[in-house]
């Protein structure tokens, strides 16, 4: 049995959350925002050992709370202007991307709005990539499976400009634009699109050298993208409306996890060799990521499911050893010679004499 560890009550309705320095204290925060507009932030402290057992059941106070527009649909916590400080990114049901940096001042500290970017179509998904440079870039998911690339560059530095924060005065340069990234099955340019960035190529892998992304549309299409080209596409016969990165081989590389709305999880590696789940339920929403199912243990790969008949399925510690099937006589002509061979073929075929005996 899971107990609650902590809980807040009568938030209204939920519409995004996100965990991460947005104060840029050191420690991780719990961003709530509901869809009236409200967003309510929770400083996510580590009790002390003695106060761990008492402070289980402790109600989660929020340490600040604030209006922004509503209608959020999607969020991020995250470094989007290369700063060194975290930023929230909110996208909007009425197609409007805004950044909010946390300000802090004598009597406690608000979010302040940095920019307002307005899309040409509803906001499937927001995601966070670094290019070439290091430099990080917005991504914003379009429909029919375009991108939509926001480059903000932050020129603060001076009293004054910090100033022009506290006014609410805009601080960023940006540079927007659309990457249409057209395959032959894409056949709706209407079509929703789900998107992942800073896939992860391996330990080596840096931010600083630049990480692909992936976009699948609902009509049932992946894409491996790279420095702006498509290294490879990936057609299903399932409508794809989950997409989550997570290393399940653990070679240090992301796999690709997407999910349709009929439980048909599929699960690919960056060479485009793909593995199959099938749940035998209707899916309403899915996600895949390192959890644990004990206090202090380390997390394991994680399935979880929401299914339409009112249930959560949590698929734990999942791992997969290869994406690529082996040739088993090429492991064998690698490990025996010419003599145990053709006795092992022997011993296949007619079944004597017993392989490797003289």
């Amino acid at each position: 049995m899971i107990s609650v560890g902590k809980k807040i009550n009568n938030l209204g309705m939920i519409t995004a959350i996100g965990i991460g320095d947005i104060m840029n204290c050191g420690s991780n925060a719990l961003v709530i925002v509901c869809g009236d507009g409200w967003c309510h932030i929770c400083l996510c402290l580590h009790p002390k050992s003695e106060d761990s057992e008492e402070s289980t059941n402790v109600k989660l106070e929020p340490v600040h709370v604030q209006r922004i527009p509503p209608n959020t649909k999607v969020l991020i916590l995250e470094d989007v202007d290369g700063d060194g400080s975290v930023e929230m990114v909110v996208g909007l049901t009425d197609r409007v991307v805004r950044s909010y940096r946390w300000v802090q001042s004598a009597t406690g500290g608000r979010l302040v709005c940095l920019y307002k970017w307005e899309c040409a179509n509803q906001i499937g998904g927001l995601a966070i990539n670094h290019n070439p440079e290091g430099i990080p870039k917005v991504l914003v998911a379009q429909p029919g499976g375009t991108i939509m690339k926001i480059n903000p560059e932050i020129v603060l530095g001076s009293e004054e400009d910090e100033e022009q924060i506290e006014r609410n005065e805009n601080p960023l340069l940006s540079s927007v634009e659309y990457h249409p990234l057209m395959v032959s099955r894409t056949r709706n340019p209407g079509i929703s699109t789900e998107i992942i960035a800073d896939v992860s190529e391996g330990p080596s892998s840096t931010k600083e050298q630049g990480l692909p992304y992936v976009v699948a549309t609902l009509d049932g299409t992946l894409m491996f993208v790279k420095n702006e080209e498509i290294i490879w596409s990936y057609q299903v016969d399932h409508q794809l409306f989950a997409l989550n990165k997570l290393d399940v081989t653990g070679d240090g590389r992301d796999e690709i996890i997407a999910c349709s709305w009929n439980g048909q999880t599929y699960i690919l590696d960056q060479d485009k060799h793909s593995v199959r789940f099938h749940l035998e339920e209707s899916v309403s929403t899915f996600c895949a990521g390192l959890y644990t199912l004990t206090a202090g243990a380390s997390s394991s790969p994680c399935f979880i499911y929401v299914t339409f008949n009112n249930k959560v399925l949590v698929y734990y510690d999942i791992k997969i050893p290869k994406m690529v099937t082996t040739s088993l006589i090429a492991n064998f002509k690698s490990n025996l010679d010419k003599k145990q061979l053709k006795q092992l073929y022997r011993w296949y075929l007619y079944g004597q004499p017993q392989p490797f005996n003289s």
